[in-house]
């Protein structure tokens, strides 16, 4: 069990990530489109990631989590080798896997010559070439994490639930001061 400085550290933790990520979305880096050939974009997309899953699997966070998941332009993804994700929880998870282990098997397209995917950074005008041929971002305004036959929207995805979670978070008595820091 964990002692009561665990979890004020821990709830100290959240806030803190929070916040850095709040000033990231407000400086709106990854947002818009024209950043993408940045050569600091995908380290800041990483960040984000890494961050967000963090947040998205605390156990203080569990109940709000469930009111705030979703599937929309999710396809649903199995693979016994790779692993599985049916909605944006699932997606973040498996996004974040695959941006930190860089020989993962996740994101092996050729075993025999020991290949891996690449991340691509699409707008709505670019083509990005992926395992099922070259696709577009169907949104206009968007931008399209592509990884081989997996992709994730920036705004439709990644900051809807960063968003809804801190809707949801900064209503809980804890959390209630980080309001001041996050807009």
């Amino acid at each position: 069990m964990r002692s009561k400085r665990e979890i004020e550290d821990s709830k100290f933790q959240a806030g803190a990530t929070i916040v850095r990520l709040s000033k990231l979305k407000e400086l709106n880096y990854l947002q818009n489109p024209e950043n993408t050939k940045n050569e600091f974009y995908k380290s800041v997309f990483m960040e984000f990631v890494i961050e967000l899953d963090y947040l998205l699997n605390l156990p203080i966070f569990k109940r709000v989590i469930r009111k705030i998941n979703f599937n929309d332009d999710i396809p649903q993804f199995k693979n016994d080798l790779v692993g599985k994700y049916d909605d944006i929880l699932s997606l973040i998870k498996f996004l974040r896997n695959t941006l930190c282990h860089a020989t993962d098997y996740k994101k092996r397209y050729n075993a025999k010559t020991d290949q891996y995917l690449a991340y691509t950074f699409r707008t709505y005008k670019d083509f990005a070439y992926s395992m099922e041929g070259f696709d577009q971002c169907p949104y206009p305004e968007e931008i399209a994490v592509v990884f081989g036959e997996h992709v994730i929207f920036i705004n439709r995805h990644i900051m809807r639930i960063f968003i809804d979670l801190c809707n949801h978070v900064l209503e809980l008595p804890d959390f209630v001061a980080y309001k001041n820091w996050v807009k």
